[in-house]
């Protein structure tokens, strides 16, 4: 996911918006490892893998 940072923010952070993509794959029986930075050249930039 690609975010400008002022919507990362507005969205609750990097760190809600990585609490939440956990919360969806277990609701979905998975599993999911995150990873989220801010400030980027790019935005803010949350990944999620099936390890």
């Amino acid at each position: 996911m690609n975010l400008d940072d002022e919507e990362a923010v507005g969205l609750g952070g990097v760190e809600l918006i990585r609490a939440a993509m956990r919360k969806a794959a277990r609701q979905l029986d998975g599993k999911v490892e995150t990873v989220g930075w801010i400030g980027t050249r790019f935005g803010t930039m949350v990944a999620a893998a099936n390890p």
